[in-house]
């Protein structure tokens, strides 16, 4: 909504089309490691092999993103915009596997007020960045840096209480676990990607313009359902 006060029609289809590349990469490939975590049959296997396999799965999923974001149309506007928005979400991807064990130890409380925090103050920031510059790459870039300090501080610093925080880096560990998340990973990539595919249609043969009219509509009617 803030892009869509303070920006124009061509910045809301660029926020558009990153959001609706970058989703469904990172729905599949984040292999939903933290519920996996909790209630999986590998939840004896030490925190560490979990966080360094989501921190291999972003860098995946960055090297997916920009390859996707080469096969659009303005690549000048719209490159640099999918990869500031792909490490936004790689930055959340790390908080979520943060996460893990405050859930499995019932700490739901210091987890949501973290995800409060972090959402009121990107909020903010786009608001603030938006209405003084109308710069989105710039408004992207104010949430990555706000996230990702409160992320590799306080995040972290929450995880550390109730698990040890450390990469472990052991390769049969890490295939099984990719082989016990991926089902659950190609599902949410899937239900991501039904939400995408209208918009690359609306991108491919008319605008950018009308794909930020399109997505504008599709959010409202998306959020009237859920």
């Amino acid at each position: 909504m803030s892009i869509a006060k303070y920006g124009s029609p061509e910045l809301v289809g660029q926020f558009t089309l990153a959001t609706g590349l970058v989703l469904p990469v990172y729905a599949f490939l984040n292999l939903q490691l933290r519920v996996v975590y909790i209630t999986g049959r590998y939840g004896a296997y030490p925190f560490g092999h979990y966080l360094s396999l989501r921190l291999l799965t972003i860098l995946i999923s960055l090297f997916c993103c920009g390859l996707g974001a080469i096969f659009l149309r303005d690549l000048d506007g719209i490159l640099m915009v999918v990869m500031g928005y792909s490490l936004l979400k790689g930055t959340q991807a790390v908080a979520d596997i943060f996460y893990a064990p405050l859930q499995k130890n019932e700490r739901i409380d210091l987890m949501s007020l973290s995800m409060i925090a972090k959402s009121v103050g990107s909020f903010l920031l786009v608001i603030i960045t938006m209405a003084v510059s109308g710069n989105l790459l710039l408004a992207i870039s104010c949430m990555l840096a706000w996230e990702g300090v409160f992320t590799v501080i306080v995040d972290r610093r929450l995880a550390s209480l109730h698990s040890r925080v450390r990469l472990i880096m052991h390769k049969n560990t890490m295939v099984k676990l990719f082989k016990e998340s991926f089902p659950v990973g190609i599902a949410t990539g899937l239900t991501m990607l039904n939400g995408s595919i209208p918009r690359f249609i609306v991108e491919h043969y008319r605008t950018v313009q009308e794909t930020g009219y399109f997505g504008a509509i599709q959010y409202f009617l998306l959020r009237a359902v859920w």
